[in-house]
């Protein structure tokens, strides 16, 4: 993984580290959700992890000298953040507690093919080749084999079934609308508006739901997990990423998606004591082949890669995001 010389962060062993941090603590965290809901509503769970987490970043960025955003900046923080971290990822969390993990984890991944079809469909930027068509096709029956759609009946709850295949869906309109959306230039405090927005959303969500929650029932592992999901993986993890797709190349870079599902169904199979049969590996390495095949042929992957600062320069106050979503992570 080579990187730019322009910058201190653009080294070897920066990239190296920020990419094993974004696969090994984004796959840990579906099973991390998995043992805060024992304790935790799950919208309640992920409202209280994002505004703390946001909270955290954006108070950071504030004091190192980034500008107080505009009303318009928060306009467009908390569309994204209620499509993409209260819609997307409060159901990722509500469907845990009927799904796998490691299911929902292989679910979440096929945010690239929604993202492929709505921009073909909404937009006509994304070019719909032969390649990319075989990758839909391929993922799509994998999904199929994995929920058990066209058999007598579903393989796992259809309630956690429905809820965890409308997330990726939700997160790819998320995308696609932060695409050329007008933010604060600086990248971090950005996405701190995005949290703090979606985490007041899904804490609204749970109290019209009037989710149950007695805060001295809380079991120390949920505990745990929940401090884990805010420190590691809304904070670390995402300082990470940053890092990685401002300054590695594009096309390393984004694989992280394809790792996480494998390491969210390893983990969910040692530590989450869930079942790994036959039918979900295959129709995962079927989800993953197609996916791969998709990005392989994504513009954004085959285009040289710039430093981010490079691109902000050229158009401040804009964000874009490769066809195939490599800007978000669902996680």
């Amino acid at each position: 993984m080579q990187a730019s010389p322009r910058h201190p962060l653009a080294t070897r062993g920066v990239l190296i580290s920020a990419y094993l941090t974004v696969c090994l603590v984004w796959g840990s965290t579906y099973l991390a959700i998995l043992w805060g809901l024992e304790s935790f509503p799950p919208f309640t769970m992920a409202g209280i992890r994002f505004i703390l987490a946001g909270g955290a970043l954006y108070g950071w960025r504030r004091l190192r000298g980034a500008e107080c955003p505009k009303w318009s900046h928060w306009r467009e923080a908390a569309i994204i953040g209620t499509l993409m971290l209260c819609g997307s990822n409060g159901l990722i969390c509500w469907s845990e507690q009927y799904v796998p993990s490691g299911i929902v984890a292989l679910m979440a991944s096929t945010v690239p093919l929604f993202i492929l079809v709505f921009d073909a469909i909404w937009f006509s930027r994304t070019p719909v080749t032969a390649k990319t068509g075989a990758g839909l096709v391929v993922s799509l029956v994998g999904v199929g084999w994995l929920t058990g759609v066209g058999t007598d009946s579903w393989h796992f709850d259809i309630r956690g079934m429905m809820a965890v295949a409308a997330a990726p869906v939700l997160w790819a309109i998320g995308t696609l609308r932060s695409r050329g959306a007008r933010v604060v230039e600086d990248t971090i405090i950005g996405t701190a508006m995005q949290m703090i927005s979606g985490g007041i959303a899904l804490l609204l969500v749970a109290l019209a739901l009037q989710e149950p929650f007695q805060i001295l029932d809380v079991s120390m592992r949920s505990l745990w997990a929940l401090s884990y999901l805010i420190v590691f993986g809304s904070i670390i993890a995402y300082t990470a990423y940053t890092v990685l797709m401002r300054y590695g190349p594009a096309g390393p870079a984004s694989t992280y998606a394809l790792v996480n599902p494998v390491i969210a169904v390893l983990l969910g199979w040692t530590l989450g004591k869930e079942e790994l049969g036959l039918r979900t590996i295959a129709s995962g390495a079927l989800i993953l082949g197609g996916i791969a095949l998709i990005r392989s042929t994504s513009p954004a992957r085959r285009q040289s890669h710039r430093p981010q600062l490079q691109r902000e320069e050229e158009a401040p106050g804009r964000t874009e995001c490769a066809a195939d979503g490599s800007v978000a992570a669902l996680e």
